[in-house]
């Protein structure tokens, strides 16, 4: 719990000049304290025994341009509520003072700062008790002596705790919510004796303090909350949990997509988990986007938003082999990324192939030109013609020049004469023929002498030695 009480404790003979002092006897005069000079606890912080004020500041509201109490993060309490500024933002807001309450014990009333305490002035308080720093103790615990159950002057035991420094023989003595058995004074005790067990000291870390309890920033222990409390870090929270989206201890981390912890988000009660209800996210998890091909809206189950239409295109085209990708109307999220494998660029010609995509770029692959056959032979002196690797169109149709052998040679003695496909049959000169042919009578043959398989070889006969004669 939070503790209510100024680190400035009021002693009975130090301040009695300041207080009101006609008709009063003894310390009773403390019922008129200045609260000036009681020290704002941080974020409104509750007495020893008492409900824990607020956590302090302002918390972010719910998604939307218009701020609405019941929408903003955290849970009202008795004594402080959520509503919203002049900027319209969430703040939570003190409920005036004395105003009714309950707190975890005595607490009645409310202190103006946020906090349930168990009073505000001695008339607040039953039989002979007086008010110090919102709780009603004895009257000697401000006579500026020793006495009773106190562990240090007007501090301590049933009095109010004690700051730093002071004596103190267990947490609930300080104000810290710390006793360091390290410095204890040993004797200095009560009417009672018999010493004290420590010093009261700042706490630096959760473990300095009980358990259930937690170091705040003022170096301070505070009970840790339970579900449905308010809280601003998880180790606020007695099951460690406190979702920033919601600002309450919950009974599990509670981060996902379309959960919360608040009742006015889940429809179910503060403090337990549950999938948002079906409609706008109040959380801006699921925002309106074509690109996630999201509606903004939560579908009523945990880690699920609305999916928008299947004729809703989330990814453009980077690119001719990169086709727009389009929501499939059932799952949040664009569609992976995929490249097409289809043709991009066709043919200009028949040394020219088409281009096809490769299935990983966006770009359609460079037009590349073909050094392929495009044109084939149909004669013995008709070359086939061969792509040039730089146009779309094959090469003219050419026969083999004048005075060039035939494709392999089949022409035998004769030489192409560049008019025709065909082997030519007649000659007129030797330069016609292919060497050592002569061309004596119009025909290309072989002199005598030269190697021979027929007689049509030779210009005489071809001898059964091979020979032409």
């Amino acid at each position: 719990m939070l503790n209510r009480f100024d680190s400035r404790l009021l002693r009975c003979g130090a301040v009695a000049a300041g207080l009101l002092a006609v008709g009063i006897t003894g310390c009773e005069l403390i019922a008129t304290v200045d609260r000036s000079l009681i020290q704002d606890a941080v974020g409104g912080s509750g007495g020893l025994g008492g409900s824990g004020g607020g956590t302090g500041g302002s918390t972010g509201g719910a998604g939307g341009s218009t701020c609405v109490p019941e929408q903003c993060e955290g849970v009202d309490e008795d004594c402080r509520v959520r509503a919203c500024d002049e900027n319209d933002e969430c703040v939570f807001e003190n409920v005036a003072l004395g105003s009714t309450c309950t707190g975890t014990g005595d607490e009645t009333v409310c202190d103006g700062d946020g906090n349930c305490v168990e009073c505000n002035v001695t008339a607040d308080c039953d039989g002979d008790d007086i008010c110090a720093q919102n709780l009603c103790v004895p009257a000697g615990c401000v006579d500026g002596e020793l006495g009773g159950d106190e562990t240090d002057i007007d501090c301590g035991g049933s009095c109010p705790p004690c700051v730093n420094g002071d004596d103190c023989n267990n947490a609930a003595d300080c104000q810290s919510g710390v006793c360091d058995p390290g410095g204890g004074a040993g004797g200095s005790g009560g009417s009672g004796g018999g010493g004290t067990a420590g010093v009261c000291a700042p706490c630096t870390l959760d473990g300095d303090c009980q358990t259930d309890h937690y170091c705040d920033s003022s170096e301070e222990c505070q009970a840790q909350g339970a579900n449905g409390t308010n809280c601003t870090a998880d180790n606020h929270c007695l099951n460690d949990h406190c979702p920033s989206q919601d600002q309450i201890c919950c009974d599990t981390a509670c981060d996902a997509i379309c959960e919360a912890c608040l009742q006015a988000k889940n429809g179910g009660s503060d403090g337990t988990c549950a999938p948002v209800s079906a409609g706008p996210d109040p959380d801006g998890d699921c925002s309106q986007s074509n690109t996630t091909c999201t509606t903004g809206n939560c579908t009523g189950t945990a880690g699920a938003c609305e999916a928008v239409a299947t004729t809703v295109e989330c990814r453009g085209s980077q690119g001719a082999c990169d086709p727009a990708e389009s929501c499939d109307g059932q799952n949040p999220g664009c569609p992976t990324d995929a490249k097409s494998t289809a043709e991009c660029q066709p043919s200009q010609g028949v040394c020219d192939p088409a281009e096809s995509c490769d299935g990983q770029n966006n770009a359609c692959p460079t037009d590349a030109k073909s050094t392929q056959e495009c044109n084939a032979s149909v004669g013995p002196c008709d070359a086939a013609e061969i792509c040039d690797g730089q146009n779309d169109t094959c090469p003219g149709d050419v026969f083999i020049a004048a005075g060039q052998p035939s494709n392999q040679g089949v022409c035998a003695q004769y030489l192409c004469d560049g008019t025709q496909a065909a082997c030519p049959t007649a000659c007129t000169t030797a330069a016609e023929c292919v060497s050592p042919a002569t061309c004596p009578a119009g025909l290309c043959c072989l002199p005598a002498g030269e190697t021979c398989v027929i007689d049509d070889d030779c210009c005489n006969n071809c001898l059964g030695n091979k020979l032409c004669n």
